[in-house]
């Protein structure tokens, strides 16, 4: 089934990069079909994924990691 293949797609990321994730699995109407909490995750992970995969499944958008943080504002 192809979420739990995104599910351990996602998890092996995290394991190579050697971080702790939360991913929720949203369906197009936003409606939750798994989610999944790797060990030693804040408490409140799995919220801010479902909240997350949520927002862009109704914008229409695709959901992707964070980019890097600026250090200065752009001018």
């Amino acid at each position: 089934m192809k979420v739990f293949e995104a599910i351990g797609e996602g998890v092996a990321k995290a394991e190579r990069l050697g971080i702790r994730v939360s991913i929720a699995v949203i369906g197009e109407d936003g409606e939750l079909i798994a989610l999944y909490k790797t060990p030693g995750t804040y408490v409140f992970s799995p919220l801010i994924a479902y909240l997350k995969a949520r927002t862009a499944a109704i914008f229409k958008r695709r959901s992707s990691p964070r980019g890097p943080r600026r250090t200065s504002p752009s001018t």
